[in-house]
């Protein structure tokens, strides 16, 4: 038969592992929400080549502009505008993009304020079906290698919006995504960040010719 000394010291012990084994379990779920945070915060825009950016509970709706300044281009007669030596600016995008949304009536005050235009590449259709092969990809990433960005995998990507600025069939200027900090899964762009990005955006117009 057990002594209380000895029922005291069990109790005690089974207690420090219930202990042991709670921190244990803390500390792997505050490492895994780590990692999960480090792989959300690389967004930086969306990734037009995997069903990676469906539209979350803050997401806008689809992006509203003036069509007068966007000329719909296919993504063949965008390749053909870097062969062809031609200068402009170029939009790739998609309507449920968040990240498009945010940046398209940037895009579109800069355009008016400036009477430019710019040729707008879709690179998902409203059923997010990719618009463009791997081939053309691989044709296209010959001249905007620098604007796109590798995803988990290592396999260099073209994540959108991106603006570019061409002249003579090579990139002067660009700008991808919004802003580091900026995930439009989870929220909208502060005042701030627009700001940011407009002054940006309002650069790589000012530059069209």
């Amino acid at each position: 038969m057990m002594d209380n000394s000895s029922g005291r010291m069990l109790a005690l012990f089974v207690m420090a592992a219930l202990f042991l084994s709670g921190c244990q379990m803390s500390t792997t779920n505050k490492e895994q929400q780590s990692a999960d945070e480090q792989i959300e915060n690389q967004n930086t825009g969306c990734d037009s080549e995997a069903l990676a950016c469906m539209p979350g509970e803050t997401d806008s709706e689809p992006e509203a502009k003036d069509e007068a300044s966007f000329n719909e281009m296919s993504f063949n007669d965008a390749i053909s505008f870097f062969e062809d030596k031609k200068t402009g600016l170029l939009y790739f995008g998609f309507a449920d993009c968040p990240w498009c949304q945010e940046i398209v009536p940037i895009l579109d005050q800069a355009l008016k304020e400036n009477g430019k235009s710019v040729h707008s590449i879709q690179t998902r259709d409203s059923e997010l079906n990719r618009l463009y092969s791997d081939e053309q990809k691989a044709e296209i990433e010959k001249y905007i290698s620098d604007y796109m960005s590798e995803d988990d995998q290592g396999v260099l990507t073209l994540y959108v919006p991106l603006v570019l600025y061409v002249e003579n069939g090579e990139v002067v200027d660009g700008h991808q995504g919004t802003v580091d900090e900026h995930d439009a899964h989870e929220r909208k762009m502060t005042d701030q960040e627009k700001q940011e990005v407009t002054e940006i955006i309002d650069r790589i117009v000012k530059k069209a010719r």
